[in-house]
């Protein structure tokens, strides 16, 4: 029915689409556990108002809000868990830019 360099390249394309689904998964995974905790990192000002007291005074104006505690989780583990992109090339040509002027 096919040939071998056909049964090759189906093969290779399960295989790529394997790891493709693999990637995803985890993908998932991070983003679901991404969202867990800052749901719960958001409930403490609500669970534990007196927690401020263990912090520095300047930053009481930023921890006296779940919203904003959920916000600044959620944006700090999707860069831990899931990363800047691996394309340098934008940061690259920028450099090269700012140098020229």
């Amino acid at each position: 029915m096919f040939c071998g360099k056909e049964k090759a390249r189906i093969q290779a394309l399960e295989a790529e689409l394997a790891q493709a689904q693999a990637f995803a998964s985890a993908l998932d995974r991070s983003n679901a556990m991404i969202v867990a905790v800052s749901i719960g990192v958001g409930m403490v000002p609500l669970i534990a108002p007196n927690f401020r007291q263990w912090m520095p005074h300047a930053i009481h104006p930023l921890i006296e809000s779940g919203i904003l505690l959920a916000s600044i989780t959620a944006v700090a583990l999707n860069v831990f868990f899931n990363g800047a992109s691996r394309d340098t090339s934008a940061a690259v040509n920028a450099a090269r830019q700012a140098d020229a002027h």
